[in-house]
């Protein structure tokens, strides 16, 4: 039995929008532990350090999500846009 995959375009859109939504998020979450490092950057003492050594991972895995998130956002859109061509003709 062959099975075929039904999406449609505007779940697509849809998705595309989603994404967008996450990564305005995320970008909200990175300007606020940004806004906090830069906040106890003249701290002192171990506690400060480890603080910093627990939010500066966490901001550059943040980054990281968002540059992935991006990357798969393109290639949706690209995806998008050749269902649309192909749906044209």
């Amino acid at each position: 039995m062959i099975s075929k995959i039904v999406i449609e375009v505007a779940d697509l859109m849809k998705a595309e929008r989603e994404l967008h939504g996450l990564i305005q998020k995320l970008q909200q979450n990175e300007l606020h532990v940004k806004t906090i490092i830069g906040g106890i950057s003249d701290w002192k003492g171990q506690s400060a350090d480890e603080l910093r050594n627990r939010l500066v991972p966490f901001y550059q895995g943040i980054q990281k999500q968002i540059k992935q998130i991006e990357l798969h956002q393109m290639d949706l859109v690209k995806y998008t846009y050749r269902m649309k061509q192909a749906d044209r003709q």
